[in-house]
């Protein structure tokens, strides 16, 4: 539940009149709400999973050349801050496995091409463990406690920039995990937005049997923050490891 509902629909605006348009807007109905996706282009499909409190408009600089080769679903993460709506709170990772799996079987997707990054990265990989039967292919971007965790000096920097939230804090932390001056952007405002009127909650580790999907999959950096990602699909993040 929203502590601002008005002041995050005001940055969630800001940053979707900055995307694509989309081909649909989709409420997608689950056992544990409904979930909002948008639609793009055609072709085999691809569904993509935002960072924590990212959503699914932080895909809106790659989703031209993502749709112009796929039909493309970018996803607000159930159980964090967006447009989806829970109704049934999401417990553990097997729930937010069967979430996703029944996202994908009310739009009847099979051979999907399913991307994560930050936490989504994590989702991507529970997924592929869990419920791979869907999948076609993954693809995680510095995905959160899927190899390794996060550092400790990011876990108390982040931890300090969210107790203080005040915009100079942020900008500071953000400029020394994304080696950028983002704050700024209205993505990144969005993902602030989140942090609070919502909140977020960092997702599970994989257990030890599931790790070497993880591994195989990705290349993981543990300094990256949610809230910092600046990698683009299929690069390296640009931050530098902590």
């Amino acid at each position: 539940m929203f502590k601002n509902e008005a002041r995050y629909r005001r940055a969630y605006d800001a940053a979707r009149a900055e995307c694509p348009p989309a081909d649909a807007v989709l409420d997608v109905a689950t056992e544990f709400g409904s979930t909002r996706v948008y639609r793009f282009g055609e072709g085999e499909p691809m569904v993509l999973l935002p960072g924590l409190s990212a959503t699914a408009l932080s895909w809106a600089p790659f989703i031209p050349a993502f749709a112009a080769r796929h039909r493309v679903y970018a996803i607000d993460t159930m159980g964090e801050a967006g447009m989806s709506v829970a109704t049934v709170r999401m417990r553990s990772a097997r729930d937010r496995v069967r979430w996703l799996d029944g996202v994908l079987g009310e739009l009847d997707l099979t051979g999907v091409h399913l991307v994560g990054a930050s936490s989504g990265g994590c989702y991507v990989a529970h997924q592929a463990v869990h419920a791979p039967e869907r999948l076609a292919r993954i693809a995680l971007i510095d995905p959160t406690t899927v190899a390794v965790g996060f550092s400790a000096k990011v876990l108390l920097y982040g931890m300090v920039a969210g107790l203080l939230d005040r915009d100079a804090v942020w900008r500071r932390f953000l400029r020394w995990s994304a080696d950028a001056d983002v704050l700024d952007r209205a993505d990144v405002q969005l993902v602030l937005a989140g942090i609070r009127d919502f909140g977020a909650r960092i997702p599970p580790q994989l257990p030890r049997s599931g790790r070497s999907c993880g591994r195989s999959a990705c290349r993981s950096s543990p300094s990256t923050p949610p809230t910092a990602s600046s990698t683009t699909p299929g690069a390296r993040p640009s931050a530098p490891a902590r």
